[in-house]
């Protein structure tokens, strides 16, 4: 981070961020005004598959090719270490598309939604898991001052409880176990109910196929992430073509 900080000073990032503001893309009103509600995930590697992503896939024409399918949004994770991102590639991304672009990462300070906003994130992910109260409280009031929608993320009920506290508008059930990276759609069967309604609900992690969309869609997801099966797909139109019934009013 000190690093970062000295390459990217923080007035310096203030003023990108602010320049940056008036382009903002909802990515909140454009899941709650979408049929689909489907948001494309570019994830390099993972710590349990590999590499995901090889040197002749640029993953900017991925981007654009889930665009061209039919997506809402685009996640991208930017986390360097187990998954090979960077904020370069989330600029990129944003610059080659015309979608609301998420920047999913392990952030933890206000410095880091700063930068999110200054290379171009229309929304941040923040793990309710990782971050006590006092933390949590000063990344939300960072975001809203640069007009970042949030995905405050959630595993169990203790951590739906906290987060509701903070009256998100936005809330990504995540189906993985962030401690033993076990992996179940009955975590997002079982939360998204108790979820108010005027909270976008988003189902994470583990959708493997269509079937898994619309089972989430049942169980009263607006929208869902969709990483490895999309990047993985023969063919994503029809993948995500597939995926529509499940969000027909």
């Amino acid at each position: 981070m000190t690093e970062q900080i000295a390459h990217e000073p923080l007035d310096v990032l203030r003023l990108r961020a602010r320049r940056r503001q008036a382009g903002r893309r909802s990515f909140r009103q454009a899941l709650m005004r979408a049929a689909t509600g489907i948001i494309g995930e570019i994830k390099i590697a993972s710590p349990s598959r590999g590499r995901l992503i090889d040197n002749a896939r640029p993953p900017a024409s991925i981007a654009r090719a889930f665009e061209a399918a039919g997506i809402d949004a685009i996640s991208v994770v930017t986390e360097e270490d187990f998954f090979h991102g960077n904020l370069a590639l989330l600029s990129k991304i944003r610059r080659d598309t015309r979608l609301p672009v998420l920047r999913k990462d392990f952030l933890t300070t206000p410095y880091e939604i700063v930068q999110s906003a200054a290379h171009g994130a229309d929304a941040v992910l923040l793990i309710t898991a990782g971050l006590a109260d006092d933390q949590l409280q000063p990344l939300l009031s960072e975001a809203l001052e640069y007009d970042l929608d949030v995905v405050l993320e959630i595993h169990d009920e203790q951590e739906l409880v906290r987060a509701l506290t903070f009256d998100p508008s936005i809330v990504g059930v995540n189906n993985r176990n962030l401690r033993t990276f076990e992996v179940s759609l009955n975590v997002s069967k079982r939360l998204i109910n108790r979820i108010p309604r005027h909270i976008l609900a988003i189902s994470e992690s583990g959708l493997r196929s269509p079937t898994d969309v619309i089972a989430m869609k049942q169980a009263g997801a607006r929208a869902c992430l969709i990483g490895e099966a999309l990047l993985g797909a023969d063919d994503p139109r029809a993948f995500i073509a597939a995926c529509r019934p499940a969000f027909v009013a």
